[in-house]
């Protein structure tokens, strides 16, 4: 049944874009002034409808005449499918001032689900009907109401949220065919409304509010309402309620040229917070503006040289590392240099094996490693000055034999441990790998 998607099914922005929101920018100013005057207008209407008797011929006629100057305007199509004796009115939802339509019309009252005072919900015709309490209690409360014999008829929505009325109908919910013997038979009403082409603002966008969709009222011309009566559809025998709820929404549907959906408004809410979200995401990170966008770029140009200075750091460090372990490819020690950007890291990284690679071919001898106190490291056979010590002990040994004095002192001991230390390390590589070098393993 549900072919539309949701999101066809409510407007997304009250305003039109484009070209055609040029005609809105010049009425704004008559619209504002309109809305100012019209509000003190309707405060007044709602002073003396609270004051006159209920559904009393004068109160009609005030009501009737402070609709049309507050831009409210009603209109009935096919009257002659109308049966007074029919006390529910069953109608699609588009806006939350509907009620106040037919109000003027019927003389309905509707349940107070938006929290109106009493005094000012007894002028637009809603009643407290206890929907804060539940589906049971609303249930019970318009059963006992439509007993009443002076009861005035009930209006109800069973859609439970509006639509733009463009593409389909939500899921007509079950209360107001679950009356009992108050409601074997329903009047359905297809509602729709127009404004004129220089304000074609949407009534009810997507996660408006009431106040907001009155000021709107007050601001446009005027807001046509057409109400047309359908023919009275009566429960058929052994029909569940939810069977005859899903007649009327048909029937309802079918007259507007719209699709009944699957949708509920428990949908609606759903995917009205995912609007917000999105609204929500898109405020957070706008887009630049061009001041910002020339500093992107400015810092564009400015990567790029400073990609060129790492990439020689990268290069002088794997060099570096190129000297302790020379049997390591060049391309290994970058791959994991430009990962951890140290030295010390990616040698151990390598002697622990953490690094994949294949050893290149030994060279058939090593230069010798040469340090800033003039000693050289020979990578020979030959017995030290020591003979007792030998070459792998004596350079496995990296402490200090005494803590120096001055700085110049302490300086040079740092650099000799350093340099035993990468001694150490090339030989503990060559003995792990098994590496058959001059010099190193005779």
């Amino acid at each position: 049944m549900s072919r539309v998607g949701i999101n066809e099914l409510f407007d997304e922005s009250r305003f039109p874009s484009g070209w055609s929101a040029m005609p809105l920018l010049f009425y704004f100013p008559l619209g504002l002034a309109l809305a100012t005057v019209r509000f003190f207008i309707g405060f007044q209407a709602y002073l003396a409808a609270s004051l006159l008797p209920q559904l009393t011929l004068i109160r009609s006629f005030v009501l009737r005449s402070m609709s049309l100057v507050l831009g409210i305007v009603v209109q009935q199509e096919s009257p002659g499918n109308r049966d007074k004796s029919v006390k529910v009115i069953v109608a699609n939802y588009l806006t939350p001032f509907d009620h106040l339509a037919m109000h003027l019309v019927e003389g309905t009252v509707t349940p107070n689900s938006w929290g109106w005072p009493s005094s000012l919900g007894e002028a637009i015709g809603v009643m407290d009907l206890g929907v804060k309490q539940g589906s049971e209690s609303l249930i019970q409360n318009a059963a006992s109401h439509l007993m009443k014999p002076t009861a005035a008829p009930l209006f109800a929505q069973p859609e439970g949220g509006s639509t733009n009325g463009k593409k389909g109908l939500l899921k007509f919910g079950t209360w107001p065919f679950s009356l009992g013997s108050a409601c074997t038979s329903v009047q359905p009403v297809a509602l729709s409304v127009w404004r004129p082409g220089i304000t074609d603002l949407a009534p009810s966008p997507l996660a408006s509010r009431p106040w907001m969709d009155l000021f709107w009222f007050l601001f446009v011309p005027f807001t046509l309402f057409t109400v047309r009566y359908l023919p009275c559809v009566q429960k058929k025998e052994g029909e569940t309620t939810e069977e005859f709820s899903d007649r009327v929404q048909e029937l309802v549907a079918a007259n507007l040229n719209l699709m009944p959906t699957k949708y509920t408004a428990a949908d609606k809410a759903e995917h009205e917070k995912r609007h917000l979200l999105e609204l929500a995401r898109a405020s957070l990170t706008p887009s630049p503006s061009p001041v910002v966008a020339s500093q992107n770029i400015n810092r564009n140009r400015i990567r790029a040289p400073m990609s060129l200075a790492s990439s020689s750091e990268i290069q002088r460090m794997a060099r570096q590392v190129k000297e302790v372990l020379p049997h390591v490819p060049m391309d290994a020690i970058t791959r994991d240099l430009v990962r951890t950007r140290s030295v010390d890291v990616t040698i151990a990284n390598i002697l622990e094996g953490q690094v994949a690679f294949q050893p290149e071919p030994a060279t058939p001898a090593a230069p010798p490693v040469a340090t800033k106190l003039g000693t050289k490291f020979s990578p020979t056979c030959s017995t030290p000055s020591t003979p007792s010590t030998s070459p792998l002990s004596s350079s496995l040994d990296t402490s200090a034999p005494s803590f120096p004095k001055t700085a110049n002192e302490r300086m040079l001991s740092f650099q000799q441990r350093k340099d035993r230390l990468i001694e150490n390390a090339r030989r503990k590589y060559i003995e792990k790998n098994g590496l058959k070098i001059a010099g190193f393993n005779c």
